[in-house]
């Protein structure tokens, strides 16, 4: 057991610096290797009843699907919502923007 300890132990710096090094690899693999779907959506707004939105905003929203190819290609623009929900405004006035 003293010998292993020993063996653990010894250089323990340079160890722990490439773990981490290998992490940062595996990491970076992982995210280049992702393949990425670009669609569009329409933008749903829910205001509440009395209030509505006063400048334009985007009809359409584009959404980015990035994952495992065939995990990400069957899904359908059906599939896919994007909603901006407002109802927690309840008095008139500028409270923000919407940005696409």
């Amino acid at each position: 057991m003293r010998g292993f300890t020993r063996v653990l132990l010894t250089d323990l710096p340079v160890k722990v610096i490439c773990l981490a090094a290998a992490v940062v690899v595996l990491l970076f693999h992982r995210v280049t290797t992702l393949t990425e779907r670009f669609i569009s959506v329409p933008l749903q707004v829910s205001t509440p009843a009395g209030l509505a939105v006063a400048s334009s905003f985007p009809k359409t929203v584009r959404i980015t699907l990035r994952g495992a190819g065939d995990a990400i290609f069957p899904i359908l623009e059906e599939d896919v919502e994007a909603r901006a929900n407002l109802d927690m405004y309840h008095a008139p006035g500028e409270v923000g923007h919407l940005h696409a």
